[in-house]
Formats: C-alpha cells, structure tokens, sequence
C-alpha cells in the first residue's frame, strides 16, 4: 500500500510540472502492478516471513544493479 501511495504521488507530481503521461504505457504499468500485487498476496501465504523479506531484498538488488550499469554504460 504504501509502495502504491508513494508511487501514485511521484506520477501526480509530475503530471503538476508538465509531464506527459501516455496512457498505453500508464494502462500496462497499472495492470502488472495489480497483477503482481495479487500474485503476491497468493505466494505470501505459503511463504515463510523471512523469504518474502529475503526474495523482495533480491528483487530490489536486481534493480539497483540494473540502474547502476545502466547509469554507467551511459543509456
């Protein structure tokens, strides 16, 4: 919930500064994330606590991995 909160307010802080924001791409954000959220919340329930912390730490990594070389490679 708090992802989303966080999320929506930087959408509509940009939208405020004269960004634009194409739909399509809007529609298949908002989609895969509802549907990762449900996803989620079906293999929660027969996860351990702990490996959902440690598989959503690895998910962040791959992503922060992801940015620096892609930040370092210059795209």
């Amino acid at each position: 919930m708090l992802i989303a909160l966080l999320g929506s307010d930087g959408v509509v802080a940009m939208v405020l500064h004269g960004a634009p924001l194409p739909l399509d791409l809007t529609l298949r954000f908002s989609l895969a994330t509802a549907a990762g959220m449900v996803a989620g919340r079906l293999v929660s329930h027969r996860l351990s606590a702990l490996h959902v912390q440690v598989g959503f730490a690895g998910a962040l990594i791959c992503v922060a991995l992801g940015m620096t070389a892609k930040a370092a490679l210059g795209g």
